[in-house]
């Protein structure tokens, strides 16, 4: 039995269709389906290997696609799936076990510092907010679902101190004023899974005229630590890292 190359299936699939332009549009398809199965980062060799694509048609095809930010081409030369498949999946994400997760912890987290509350995990040399639920001041920083930051603040802080996993004598809380944004202040702290495993930063933001008051600032920590470790523990995560409290 011939098996068909990835080349040949969207040939056959865009000829089913009368419209012009579906050729393209079904091998770009076909590159994304096979840079979500590589797993990682894939090298163009590799890449027109498992597509069956010449690299000079690639190369075409991942220019557009890194136009609309559905590639990123790393510095090494190597190509991974970009951060707006994101956003095309969050009707899917509702069964994701992570932001079951994350949705009644940030509700909470919010109701009890009156503060907007958010989820950030690392994408490449940025931060994304995966999720997020506003606060009810008058007065806060606006931040989208599926949005891109710089990795400043107490949230890119977070996210590069424990890329690699929990790291013993390490500060779990980190807090910002107006790195980022002026007159916008933070306090960050990490969510662990499967053990060690960083899952993101959980983030209470608002003004630095609120988050100087070190009262209100001393009970939203010991909030956000309380929701981190419950965080952490419902992902399976090792809680012993929360053992010594916020400080």
């Amino acid at each position: 039995m011939q098996v068909k190359s990835a080349e040949e299936k969207a040939n056959e699939a865009a000829r089913s269709w009368a419209s012009p332009g579906v050729t393209a549009l079904e091998r770009g398809l076909a590159v994304l389906d096979e840079l979500g199965a590589a797993g990682g980062p894939v090298s163009l060799v590799d890449l027109a290997q498992r597509t069956g694509l010449y690299k000079s048609t690639l190369l075409r095809l991942l220019a557009s696609l890194e136009r609309c930010r559905y590639a990123v081409r790393q510095a090494d030369g190597r190509y991974r799936l970009g951060p707006v498949l994101f956003r095309l999946g969050q009707c899917y994400a509702n069964g994701f076990d992570l932001r079951a997760a994350l949705d009644p912890a940030l509700t909470r987290l919010a109701a009890a510092t009156q503060e907007a509350a958010s989820f950030f995990v690392r994408e490449g040399e940025a931060r994304l907010c995966l999720a997020r639920v506003e606060g009810r001041q008058e007065v806060r920083d606006w931040v989208t679902i599926g949005t891109l930051l710089p990795m400043k603040g107490a949230a890119g802080h977070l996210l590069r101190c424990f890329e690699t996993g929990y790291r013993p004598g390490l500060p779990l809380i980190h807090t910002s004023f107006g790195e980022r944004t002026p007159e916008v202040a933070a306090i960050s702290a990490p969510v662990f899974r499967n053990g060690a495993v960083l899952a993101g930063a959980l983030t209470v933001s608002g003004t630095c005229t609120r988050f100087r008051d070190e009262a209100h600032r001393a009970e939203m920590t010991e909030v956000l630590w309380q929701e981190a470790k419950a965080l952490t523990a419902e992902l399976d995560g090792d809680v012993s890292s929360f053992r010594d409290g916020p400080g």
